[in-house]
């Protein structure tokens, strides 16, 4: 039942419990994915697609979408206190858990005084289970490029936010998604997104951010 699915994550450290109010930005964020788990962004990937399982009742319930977990990392690297912040239904929630808490002993604290960091780190992961497999993508782009050509934005639109879905930072709809906005007349909330996108290190988020928003 693996590989049916894709990954998608956002690891989100604040200095402490104590500041909730300020996210760092996106490509701090991933530098502190690299930092604090073993292999980094890469190694998180991998080892999501090695103990997530898309079990019979995830699929018979059609529990599709973002789990977000937030937990606390102790000075020792222990994972404390973790919660499900956004459920996607208990099957999925429950999954998504169970692959937090085999990743013990995989989360690492570097030099405390050095990284200047204060413990305990609070930690968001997001693990996106995506029933969409990989060849169905080609032609959901091609039905935005064709509503996008025939200047039905709303409908592009929403064909974006579906696959966005499941699969938030997908570095070909998060900017599209961008530019359907801008031609929507939403220019703030578009420059927002494709911000984001460029921040992430995505080509056409950089791209495209450049153009239309600078």
């Amino acid at each position: 039942m693996k590989k049916t699915f894709f990954f998608s994550l956002i690891l989100i450290v604040l200095l402490a419990f104590k500041s909730h109010s300020q996210v760092p930005p996106l490509y701090e964020v991933f530098a502190r994915i690299d930092k604090h788990f073993t292999g980094g962004i890469t190694g998180w990937d991998d080892f999501c697609k090695k103990n997530l399982i898309l079990t019979k009742e995830i699929q018979e319930n059609n529990e599709t979408g973002v789990v977000l977990i937030s937990f606390m990392l102790d000075e020792k690297g222990e994972i404390k206190n973790p919660e499900i912040i956004q459920s996607i239904g208990k099957h999925a929630d429950r999954e998504a858990l169970m692959v937090l808490n085999k990743s013990k002993g995989k989360w690492v604290i570097k030099n405390i005084t050095k990284d200047k960091e204060t413990y305990p780190l609070y930690i968001e992961v997001s693990i996106s289970i995506n029933p969409i497999p990989g060849e169905e993508l080609k032609p959901i782009k091609e039905k935005i490029a064709s509503s996008f050509e025939n200047k039905k934005y709303e409908e592009a639109l929403e064909l974006c936010n579906n696959v966005l879905k499941h699969q938030p930072y997908n570095p070909d709809f998060l900017p599209g998604k961008g530019i359907l906005l801008y031609n929507l007349g939403k220019k703030e909330e578009a420059c927002t997104v494709l911000k984001r996108a460029s921040d992430l290190g995505f080509k056409m988020g950089e791209q495209y951010f450049a153009e239309y928003c600078q």
